[in-house]
């Protein structure tokens, strides 16, 4: 008998809400019996309604298919029998029912039988839905089933367990290079797998793992490689998913996810922290605060009274400079690993890796395409790799080619060639001198990036532009260096002067890129002449908090930086001339020189 209760009550608790539920149900139900019988319509037969019509009492009627409804005049009062046989008195304005053993009753019908019409009358098409009675039990049963998926979550799909695990893993010889991230990693593929042997000598492993780095670099590849590596469900989520406009929803689902992944063990995957991580306190809003109930529900879940010490949380950002303190205490995320743009050796590593299964050429060289692509992200590289194949299938080739690679490096920097496109005479000659002071700028300025590619094929949004590669990966950029790039970026804008004697809108983004750069070196680099080893602070809107005098100082700083870096240019471009029409000439003929073709243009001075 015992068991029996127990699982009764197990039973209740699993499916409380549907009991609740069906007690609200039947509440109301009673009432609106209780209801119904306490307001009887007053109903009375044929025959007595006959009579009574041809008494002239009543006001209006209504022919519903066998039912007759009669409105008593005002002023009348009159007494009959109802369909029980007992006395009753009406007034006016009260209504009458009268239902006959037929299947359908007409006007026709109703005279025939000497029936005698008031002044007003009509005769309606009914159906089910002109029951009042029934479409207002259907209203109440409607709005309580409603309320029941709301208090639950699941209106519109806003149940927590929509984070469901992932089957699509990965191995870490999937993820390129890394190798000190792969083995911080593996620790906690260790705990994992072999928790008692930590355990055994006190070891606790990080509750969250704080993976930090620019969009594409591999943080979700990474997570799911952990997962796959320790044979353990993997849970998704983004930031993003969690919000809602209902108050409370987002909690719900936080609450949800750890439910269900504290199950067994398990890791989470929290993409774009920072949408859910934000800092307390920046805003009064009731969004703000909506989000603050969310935050502090992970709080709870990954280091509150309740301990989750199945469940590793792996997260990913590139906003750690947002995120509330409380979230990377010990404790919670308490570990963080930087993962920063790829170097050499590991785009070579991912551009293998990407064509893996796809038809390459002999003279393949993952090393010379590497170096071309520095600052890509391993996506970019994906990208690079199936932007190839797409044009090596457009052309009913059967390999991919270095100058597939090269034309795909093209497309994700610059956009589609558009051959196409028109320009005239004039603007072809403007195109070729700007592109080829860039490409000599930077060949001859002394800290300049190798020249790749040179074209005046309109990509995207340009004319044509120039590609440039740094030989070494750097994780510092020197103010001889960075000089050197505003050189390059302005090399264009001087070309015109000299080449055409006159300047155009086509050095519009070289200007604002080069400003950027001039920028950044005098209020974060310390590389101003008067603004010096400040650091430029901005509040949490995003708003400078210099004064006004320490704005001035950074225009002139700025201003001395970018006439400097256009002498710089002027002076390559005056030096070197022929050079310059060389190579404009020459681009006027083929539209894209590469590095090589450049270099034998200008006498290897580069």
């Amino acid at each position: 008998m015992r068991n029996l209760i127990d699982r009764i009550k197990t039973y209740y608790k699993k499916r409380k809400a549907i009991f609740i539920l069906l007690l609200c149900l039947a509440v109301i139900g009673g009432g609106y019996l209780i209801y119904d019988r306490q307001h009887k319509e007053i109903a009375i037969p044929l025959s007595e309604a006959i009579v009574l019509s041809q008494a002239d009492v009543f006001d209006e009627l209504v022919v519903k298919s066998n039912t007759l409804v009669l409105t008593v005049k005002e002023d009348t009062i009159i007494a009959t029998k109802d369909v029980e046989g007992e006395i009753v008195v009406l007034a006016g304005g009260e209504v009458i029912h009268v239902s006959a053993d037929m299947e359908s009753l007409n006007l026709k019908d109703l005279e025939d039988m000497g029936f005698v019409l008031p002044s007003t009358y009509r005769q309606e098409t009914t159906s089910i839905w002109a029951n009042s009675s029934l479409i207002s039990l259907l209203m109440i049963v409607g709005l309580v089933g409603i309320l029941y998926l709301f208090m639950t979550g699941r209106l519109f799909g806003l149940t927590g367990s929509k984070f469901k695990k992932s089957k699509d893993m990965l191995a870490f010889s999937d993820v390129g290079g890394m190798l000190e991230v792969k083995e911080n990693l593996r620790e906690v593929i260790g705990f994992l797998n072999d928790r008692k042997d930590y355990e055994k000598v006190g070891a606790v492993i990080p509750r969250g793992i704080l993976l930090v780095g620019p969009p594409g670099t591999g943080k979700t590849m990474l997570a799911r490689a952990v997962a796959s590596e320790a044979n353990v469900p993997f849970y998704y989520a983004s930031g993003s998913e969690f919000h809602n406009m209902f108050v409370g929803m987002a909690a719900l689902r936080v609450k949800q996810l750890f439910k269900t992944a504290n199950k067994t063990s398990s890791v989470i995957f929290i993409d774009e922290l920072d949408s859910i991580a934000h800092r307390r306190g920046e805003g009064a809003t009731d969004a703000g605060r909506e989000w603050n109930h969310t935050l502090n529900q992970l709080l709870s879940e990954m280091d509150g009274f309740k301990k989750n010490t199945k469940v590793i949380v792996i997260a990913a950002t590139n906003r750690v400079d947002v995120l509330d303190p409380a979230v990377l205490r010990a404790g919670r995320f308490d570990r963080k690993i930087t993962i920063p743009l790829p170097d050499y050796e590991t785009r070579r590593e991912i551009l293998a890796i990407h064509s893996k299964g796809k038809p390459l050429s002999w003279n393949m060289d993952f090393g010379d395409i590497a170096k071309q692509t520095s600052g890509f992200s391993g996506a970019d590289l994906a990208l690079l790799v199936n932007e190839a194949a797409i044009q090596v299938a457009k052309e009913h080739e059967n390999k991919i080619t270095m100058g597939h690679l090269s034309k795909a490096i093209d497309k994700v920097l610059a956009g589609d060639e558009y051959k196409g496109h028109r320009t005239t005479a004039d603007e072809r000659k403007l195109f070729a001198y700007h592109e080829a002071g860039h490409a000599i700028v930077a060949t001859l300025s002394t800290n300049g990036d190798k020249v790749r590619r040179v074209t005046i094929l309109p990509h995207g949004y340009t004319g044509g532009f120039t590609r440039t590669a740094q030989e070494k990966d750097t994780l510092i950029l020197s103010k001889a260096t960075a000089l050197s790039k505003i050189a390059m970026l302005l090399g264009g804008y001087v070309a015109e002067e000299i080449g055409i004697g006159d300047i155009s809108s086509g050095a519009q983004d070289d200007i604002r890129k080069a400003n950027e750069l001039a920028r950044e070196m005098v209020e974060h680099y310390g590389m101003g002449k008067h603004f010096g080893i400040r650091y430029r602070m901005k509040n949490v809107l995003g708003v400078s908090e210099s004064s006004i005098d320490a704005c001035k100082i950074i225009d002139e700083d700025m201003s001395e930086i970018l006439t400097r870096g256009y002498k710089v240019a002027k002076g390559i471009m005056v030096n070197h001339r022929n050079e310059l029409d060389k190579v404009s000439n020459r681009l006027l003929e083929v539209e894209t020189l590469d590095g090589d073709e450049l270099s034998e243009l200008i006498g290897g001075l580069g």
